[in-house]
């Protein structure tokens, strides 16, 4: 009898801790959960974020990619990314580098149908029609500058089901890509799908530039996609009131209707910080005592430097 009542608690045990969470879904090891979602509360109002935003906090190892601690506003909502799409596009293109299929130095025509009208924003004499530019300069041009013409070249060289397979190599399904990008002439007119974006997706992209915990890329690769973001153009999201000595590898995107940025940063003791912030909007209405501005581009503003400050009271 006492042999039975030793296996039938043994098999409670294993029952138990089966059903446990795993250590990652519930890591707050540096107890953020909640913190950075009053940050987002603070700047858009509750309503605004919670029907018109998707946000997100994570906090990896390093070394292990491991997850330590997180907080999200709408993890899954979906969001029109804008340019900050674009840092998928890249990895895209570098997979196809380390595999052999392209060349980083392999001379591309520019050939997009908006080419004419577009190429003003980034030099007609290089990205005018039937110029040819390197692969490794588009990507430079796409992510420093966002060069849409780049963007779309590169997005006909990788393929979309490409780009979006490569979403779901860096477990970032949520990231898709359905047309091309544009500011002045729309090049598929008649494509009425749109990318979309969640900042769950986001930070799982992010996670893999900052740890390279599934080596989805080359340690070349890598470092020039690494490079291209800390040499990002604009500042004037997340990271507009960041100090001048923290870097933030990052690629913003910003539309008439949306703005949006995603990065991480280094913070000491082998982590790193991944933040995100997606907006479908760029005006609106609500604007708190401690907003100056009613402008998407300022609410990033204000939550990038609120949840830096987080970040540095927990580290």
């Amino acid at each position: 009898m006492q042999r039975i009542m030793m296996i039938a608690i043994s098999l409670a045990l294993l029952l138990n801790t089966a059903c446990l969470p795993s250590v990652e879904a519930s890591a707050d090891s540096c107890q953020i959960s909640g913190k950075f979602q009053k940050i987002v509360f603070k700047f858009l109002g509750r309503e605004l974020a919670l029907t018109q935003s998707s946000f997100g906090l994570s906090i990896f190892d390093k070394r292990t990619g491991d997850l330590v601690c997180e907080d999200y506003v709408e993890p899954e909502q979906n969001t029109y990314p804008a340019s900050s799409i674009k840092t998928l596009i890249a990895i895209a293109v570098l997979r196809l580098v380390d595999q052999g299929q392209i060349g980083l130095h392999s001379q591309i025509e520019i050939r997009q149908p908006n080419a004419a009208a577009e190429c003003i924003d980034w030099d007609c004499h290089v990205y005018g029609p039937g110029h040819f530019v390197t692969v490794r300069q588009m990507l430079t041009d796409m992510l420093t500058v966002s060069n849409n013409l780049a963007a779309n070249q590169l997005m006909d060289l990788a393929t979309r089901p490409f780009i979006n397979d490569t979403a779901v190599a860096l477990q970032a399904n949520t990231l898709r890509i359905y047309h091309k990008v544009y500011n002045i002439q729309d090049p598929e007119p008649d494509n009425p799908l749109r990318n979309y974006a969640t900042a769950a997706g986001m930070v799982q992209m992010y996670r893999e530039i900052a740890t390279g915990r599934l080596r989805l890329l080359s340690a070349s690769s890598m470092g020039i996609l690494i490079d291209d973001l800390a040499h990002e153009h604009y500042h004037d999201s997340l990271n507009a009131d960041f100090p001048a000595n923290v870097v933030f590898y990052h690629k913003p995107g910003e539309t008439s209707s949306s703005t949006s940025d995603g990065g991480y940063l280094d913070i000491g003791n082998n982590r790193v910080a991944v933040i995100v912030g997606l907006q479908n909007f760029h005006d609106y209405n609500y604007c708190s005592s401690s907003c100056g501005e009613k402008t998407g581009l300022f609410s990033l503003k204000m939550i990038g430097r609120a949840t830096l400050d987080l970040i540095r009271s927990i580290h």
